[in-house]
């Protein structure tokens, strides 16, 4: 994993969370790839929709501009996830503002990882919110993601 890499995104918001952060990733709307590559090949008004469907299934946390590129820093201590509303050009990142946190224990999380991405499924169980989100699953995003994925397949620690 590139540490030093990683350390950049837990600095990002570790002044914003008062436990230690034991691991971070970086998510976007469901579907931002697929709508990505249909702008590109396809269509820009059909890709514009998709992500559009993409955003809302997202439900905030992380939305897509036409100009920047917004995606969600997820940062989980030992007892909370936290989600963070992001931009990136090229691998200098901005701090947008928190968006949700959430108890550990109050989450239902699914992961299934695919070729360059995994679809992420969150559940908020005690208000029954839902949030659809994909990982980059390539390059430098991909061990700092699968970290993530692991700390949240175990239990709270508190």
């Amino acid at each position: 994993m590139n540490e030093k890499y990683r350390q950049k995104l837990v600095d990002l918001v570790q002044p914003s969370i008062g436990q230690p952060i034991l691991a971070v990733g970086v998510f976007q709307p469901e579907g931002t790839w697929q709508a990505s590559a249909t702008s590109m090949l396809f269509s820009p008004t059909v890709g514009l929709a998709r992500q559009r469907d993409a955003d809302r299934r997202a439900g905030g946390l992380a939305s897509n501009g036409v100009i920047t590129l917004k995606m969600a820093l997820v940062a989980v201590t030992a007892d909370e996830l936290h989600v963070f509303n992001v931009t990136s050009k090229m691998s200098f990142w901005k701090l947008l503002g928190e968006v949700a946190a959430w108890r550990r224990e109050d989450l239902r999380i699914e992961v299934t990882v695919g070729g360059t991405s995994a679809s992420v499924y969150l559940e908020v169980v005690p208000v029954d919110e839902a949030y659809e989100l994909e990982a980059t699953m390539v390059g430098t995003l991909r061990p700092i993601n699968q970290q993530l994925f692991d700390t949240v397949a175990q239990p709270s620690l508190t």
